[in-house]
């Protein structure tokens, strides 16, 4: 529950996208999704995502909206999580080169996931659509899944309040700093002169904790191809000179 009344139309029109629940624990985060008619409200409060099977009924002192979940009790694991949500779906796609997402099924392990959102795709495809292009390509699904390493801890769980106390956490593949952001007081990861803000931090799943980021941690002309494709390249390019200076002489 929120105590404000939070109507499908606020939320499509980008009036209310999250508030902060009855508990004062967590906030509850609201989208809507499809198009025109054929449109759904759905609301994450702790790691669940549910859906309003009957929404908008009015009542004297507010709205209710009849979900088909119950908030607060996560029953799902990481991967799945990235499956199921909507803002993540890139990110899942991504996730599936070289199988890369099956260490999220591992329920032994405890992970952090730095996640980027849709909004963060769509701004990537925008400066740097080269890069964009590239990490949909299966010829660079190393690099991608080192990408995907750089926003993954592995073996810890750090929820917001964790990472609050930190200066630095190490990832698979890097170090974020931590900063405490400003207006909200969200918090920010920094990579290399590169700034990320948790938009949606806490996303809880059974095997570990998601936290929604606004930026791809990701450098223009980092995206390569790397191993025996370019050293053949260099090597073609070798003879085809040493061919050449002979032909001259």
């Amino acid at each position: 529950m929120v105590m404000k009344s939070v109507s499908t139309d606020d939320v499509r029109n980008g009036r209310i996208m999250e508030h902060l629940a009855a508990d004062h624990l967590r906030y509850l985060y609201f989208r809507v999704v499809g198009k025109g008619r054929n449109t759904t409200l759905t609301v994450d409060g702790a790691g669940v995502n549910a859906t309003a099977v009957q929404a908008d009924i009015g009542a004297t002192n507010g709205i209710v909206h009849i979900i088909d979940r119950v908030l607060g009790m996560p029953f799902q694991a990481i991967n799945e999580k990235l499956a199921a949500d909507p803002d993540l779906k890139e990110t899942y796609e991504l996730s599936l080169m070289n199988n890369w997402n099956e260490k999220l099924m591992d329920k032994k392990k405890r992970f952090t996931f730095f996640v980027p959102n849709e909004q963060a795709w769509q701004q990537l495809k925008e400066e740097h659509f080269t890069e964009y292009e590239r990490l949909h390509m299966e010829k660079y699904s190393d690099q991608i899944n080192k990408i995907l390493d750089r926003h993954l801890v592995v073996g810890e769980e750090l929820p917001s309040r964790d990472l609050e106390t930190r200066r630095n956490v190490d990832t698979a593949n890097g170090v974020f700093t931590i900063e405490r952001g400003y207006g909200y007081g969200q918090l920010s990861l920094e990579w290399q002169n590169i700034r990320a803000t948790i938009v949606r931090p806490d996303v809880q799943a059974t095997n570990g904790i998601i936290h929604v980021i606004d930026r791809i941690m990701v450098k223009p002309g980092e995206i390569t191809i790397t191993g025996g494709t370019t050293t053949l390249s260099v090597s073609v390019a070798t003879v085809l000179v040493s061919l050449a200076l002979l032909c001259g002489m």
